[in-house]
């Protein structure tokens, strides 16, 4: 099964830590993460200076995966967050990237809020 995840909302929020484990289960169990797009206050975890602990984690997944780690440009746009300060493993994408993910996906879920 293909599962395009979308993240939404502050870091430090549980959500984050959530979705990470089910991305960690659904991999153990033989599924496939197509992409990982994060929109909001949530583009901020793919920004080379944001200290955030779940960075690391969500790099990690992408390099055992083969996930697309998106920050939604937009959302970027509006936090002063540009193509040189992303992260490695992270990209710059439209919401077009997540609603073609989402049409070949199985499963799409959201996590967070603000």
């Amino acid at each position: 099964m293909q599962f395009a995840i979308m993240l939404s909302g502050q870091l430090d929020h549980p959500h984050h830590k959530i979705a990470l484990r089910l991305c960690r289960q659904a991999l153990d169990d033989g599924h496939q993460l197509n992409i990982l797009f994060f929109t909001g206050d949530a583009v901020a975890s793919g920004c080379k200076n944001t200290g955030s602990s779940n960075q690391a984690d969500w790099q990690q997944l992408a390099r055992d995966s083969g996930a697309e780690l998106i920050l939604c440009s937009r959302s970027a746009d509006a936090l002063g967050i540009h193509s040189e300060h992303v992260a490695p493993h992270y990209g710059l994408g439209g919401l077009a990237l997540w609603i073609d993910a989402s049409l070949t996906a199985d499963r799409c879920l959201q996590f967070g809020g603000e």
